[in-house]
């Protein structure tokens, strides 16, 4: 069923401009004074066969009109029937709203908003901040050769309603009336019909997209573009980069119109002529139109009543399977490895909606493309922004977005609406309330971590050898491990942990090789760099589990073990004990054992006198967080891990089962 695709009053607002606009007559001989004669119930008959999925388009009537005014050269134009005209007009409009907030500032053509003169200041401007050399092309026959196959996949991408693509789909593989004989479209989109300039400006949309990426402007206007580089080296590269792109797409450049020049040198786009600092404009004046060569004539009614039946059943599975192909095909594409973590550091970079994906930009240069499925988080850094395009599309898809300073402190997150499970954080207050509960958590909680830190140690002094003082500091550890377990009062418990903590960073520190030297922990801020990489990669991870924790609808600021502080996430920290030693201490180690930075690669705050990472250096360590995290434990990410430990959580708190904290001795040994 198509029922809802476009409504009663879609198409009446599309009949307004179907009249308004008044096209020549279609293959059915309809023309808009006819169809204005009973309108109320011609649209009602329209949108019936929309909703019961048996619509099916009449054939498009040939037309062909001259290219210039007395030339040969002719320009077939396919035009829908009134009713037909109507419908791609309602679709076009709905489709619009979204699309076109998702095509880059580089398309001028059929937007609102945008045109010629638009396009035409764009080139101007680029060319004042320096951009002198010109990639000039033409294509040949663009709209008669698009290829279909290729153009529904990009259709396949945008439309999430079957609905929608089976329209679009029928509208593509039309046919077409000569006045002889009807033969299927197999190649192209039909110039005359009111969804075809928006499905050009889809399939070239991945080009735009692709070119900025590449470092270079582009400036498009349907199929007429230009693309404006640095170097006339550069301008060289790309246009054989260009004809790559269109060969693989089945498109052919024109050879004589195609080639590198320059401002210095002139070119035409669009009409005005470009030469040195100067735009030199035709004297405009009444433009004389081709005329029409040819028109054919209409169908006659015996072949018209195959498409006043309405669509048999075969042809609605046809649909069906075609869209159940495409779809499949882009699920599969999504088991492509994960970025799961988006990371943007670089102050003035702005994160922008394009489609389905995300693209990062500095400077009026793409740093990166990337497709929303496969984000599970994006984290800004500084003075990096999100598009209210960007932000609605992560929102959508449940994908939060959490904001640090440049210095990695946390400021807050953008979080899709969190779990209605009003009866889970009924009980996580209710722990809260039960003292003798919450103390009998906590003491759980440390006596894992200490334990997940003798295990670290365990592990290390194995591998390296770390002698007595290592076996000295594990003993120590399994004997704090019992001390948690009889704490009588939260204090007690902290004051274990403390001892536990500074047993085990000693012992810790002496396998660590860097030229860095250990003070001991400081927090808030640190002072030295392996505090500053420990700081910084809890940071990340409790931030982490902040996000589990809303997704799965508990108060992450109320905890158990950590009481309650104002902007204090005490759940999350609660969680991320028994974590911090073997997930969070191990990355850090790994890094300073490889020696990946250097002192240079950090500096003093003058605000804080805290110290941290430079920007090249950040980005180098995100690379390496998200590795580590991706990292598996019996097929489980240590990401997973983390995610697992809020479920566990959770299922305490409703009283599924008892609360026990992940023990990497005990549940995991990697």
């Amino acid at each position: 069923m198509l029922r809802g695709v476009v409504s009663p009053e879609e198409l009446q607002s599309a009949w307004e401009r179907v009249r308004e606009n008044n096209g020549c007559r279609g293959v059915d001989g309809v023309t808009v004074e006819r169809f204005a004669h009973g309108a109320a119930g011609r649209l009602r008959e329209l949108v019936t066969r929309i909703d019961q999925g048996v619509y099916r388009p009449m054939p498009l009537l040939r037309i062909e009109v001259e290219k210039k005014p007395g030339s040969p050269d002719r320009r077939k134009l396919l035009v829908p029937a009134i009713a037909d005209r109507i419908a791609q007009t309602a679709l076009a409009r709905q489709l619009n709203r979204v699309w076109d907030e998702e095509f880059l500032e580089t398309s001028f053509a059929y937007r609102r908003g945008h045109g010629v003169d638009s396009a035409i200041a764009r080139v101007v401007q680029l060319r004042n901040r320096g951009w002198q050399w010109v990639v000039e092309t033409d294509l040949v026959k663009f709209f008669d050769n698009v290829p279909q196959g290729l153009l529904l996949q990009e259709v396949a991408k945008e439309v999430e309603r079957e609905q929608q693509y089976t329209l679009l789909r029928r509208w593509i593989h039309a046919e077409e009336w000569d006045g002889e004989s009807v033969t299927r479209l197999r190649r192209g989109i039909a110039q005359g019909s009111p969804i075809s300039p928006l499905l050009a400006n889809l399939f070239l949309s991945v080009f735009d997209r692709e070119v900025t990426a590449l470092g270079h402007h582009i400036v498009r206007y349907a199929d007429d573009f230009v693309a404006l580089c640095e170097t006339e080296t550069k301008a060289a590269a790309l246009l054989e980069w260009v004809r790559d792109w269109m060969a693989r797409r089945q498109l052919t450049l024109h050879p004589d119109k195609t080639r590198v020049t320059s401002f210095a040198a002139g070119f035409n786009f669009l009409g005005p002529y470009f030469h040195g600092g100067e735009v030199y404009l035709k004297w405009k004046e009444n433009k004389a139109h081709g005329r029409v060569k040819f028109m054919a004539q209409p169908m006659p009614a015996r072949l018209l009543e195959k498409y006043r039946v309405p669509l048999r059943l075969e042809g609605q599975e046809a649909d069906r399977r075609a869209y159940t192909t495409w779809r499949r095909d882009l699920k599969a594409a999504e088991k492509e490895e994960l970025v799961p973590y988006l990371y943007v550091t670089e102050a003035g970079s702005i994160v922008r909606k394009s489609g389905d994906r995300l693209l990062i930009e500095r400077d009026g240069r793409m740093e990166a493309d990337i497709p929303v499925h496969r984000l599970e988080h994006v984290c800004l850094f500084g003075n990096a922004q999100l598009t209210t395009a960007a932000m609605v599309e992560l929102l959508e898809r449940g994908v939060p977005v959490s904001l640090y300073t440049r210095t990695g402190r946390y400021r807050g997150r953008l979080q899709p609406p969190a779990a209605k499970n009003v009866d889970l954080r009924i009980a996580q207050y209710g722990l809260h309330q039960d003292a003798a509960k919450a103390l009998d958590w906590g003491r759980k909680t440390v006596a894992a971590k200490i334990a997940n830190g003798a295990w670290v140690l365990r592990r290390y002094d194995s591998r390296d050898g770390g002698g007595d003082s290592a076996g000295q500091a594990i003993e120590r550890l399994d004997s704090l491990v019992a001390r948690s377990g009889s704490a009588e009062t939260v204090a007690e418990l902290e004051g274990v942990e403390g001892a536990a903590a500074r047993e085990y960073f000693t012992a810790l520190m002496r396998f660590q090789t860097s030229a860095f030297q250990w003070p001991g922990r400081v927090q808030h801020p640190a002072t030295d760099p392996i505090n500053a990489l420990l700081s910084l990669t809890y940071t990340l991870a409790m931030g982490e589990l902040m996000g589990f924790g809303e997704a799965a609808g508990l108060d992450i600021y109320l905890g158990y073990l950590h009481q309650p502080d104002y902007g204090r996430p005490s759940l999350a920290l609660d969680l991320l004990e028994p974590l911090r030693h073997p997930v969070c201490d191990r990355l850090v180690l790994a890094l300073l054992q490889r020696k990946q930075f250097g002192p240079d690669d950090f500096e003093v705050h003058g605000d804080t006198g805290g110290m941290f990472l430079r920007a090249p250096a950040l980005k180098e360590f995100f690379a390496a967080y998200e590795k580590w995290m991706a990292t598996k434990v019996r097929e489980r990410r240590f990401r997973d891990l983390a995610r697992d430990e809020v479920g566990r959580l959770a299922k305490a708190l409703k009283g599924e089962s008892d609360w026990t904290p992940i023990q990497w001795g005990n549940d995991w040994n990697n």
